[in-house]
């Protein structure tokens, strides 16, 4: 929830929410070419990885999150779903 609050001023849009076999979960964005994945494992050392991808020029890169309140070194990628 702390993550999700974190980029809600970057995307109004509701994530597709999938249970990982870890216990984890998964959000993911599709809007046109762009996907964004973002996996939260259930152990809290391991950070939140996401993963942006852009399908029309082949973009796409994969970033650890360490600081669930401190969204703002990904927020160009929600920014792009608009």
């Amino acid at each position: 929830m702390e993550f999700l609050t974190a980029i809600e001023k970057y995307t109004q849009l509701m994530p597709d929410i999938v249970p990982l076999s870890n216990g984890g979960i998964q959000l993911e964005w599709f809007v046109g070419d762009y996907e964004v994945e973002v996996e939260i494992d259930p152990n809290p050392s391991n950070p939140i990885q996401i993963y942006f991808e852009c399908s029309s020029d082949g973009r796409s890169v994969e970033i650890p999150v360490n600081d669930l309140g401190d969204v703002s070194g990904i927020a160009s990628y929600f920014e792009e779903l608009r």
